[in-house]
């Protein structure tokens, strides 16, 4: 028990990964919906939005989302997410801030 079984969408090494690189737990976020369908989401409006000018309040909250999630999957209970937040942080780093460079 505790391991991840196969098909589970979550690899053991990518929570622990994830663990060390966390640095303090994320406070509990407020959203609408699972944390998987807010993954989704953020990561589809982050490939909409490439290329153009994102506000910084946004591309803040994606950041504490894949917190949030990387943060879940160290959880017994919690969704797998470990695929989600890579891909989302992926996009993270071709997204632009409001107010960046011109």
């Amino acid at each position: 028990m505790g391991e991840a079984q196969a098909g589970d969408g979550l690899k053991e090494d990518q929570c622990i990964e994830a663990d060390e690189q966390a640095t303090r737990s994320p406070k509990p976020m407020m959203m609408a919906g699972t944390l998987r369908s807010n993954l989704l989401a953020a990561i589809t409006s982050a490939r909409r939005l490439k290329g153009t000018k994102v506000h910084k309040d946004t591309i803040d909250y994606w950041h504490r989302l894949a917190e949030y999630g990387r943060h879940n999957c160290r959880q017994p209970l919690g969704e797998s997410v470990a695929e989600l937040v890579a891909e989302l942080e992926s996009e993270l780093a071709l997204v632009k801030k409001l107010g960046a460079a011109r």
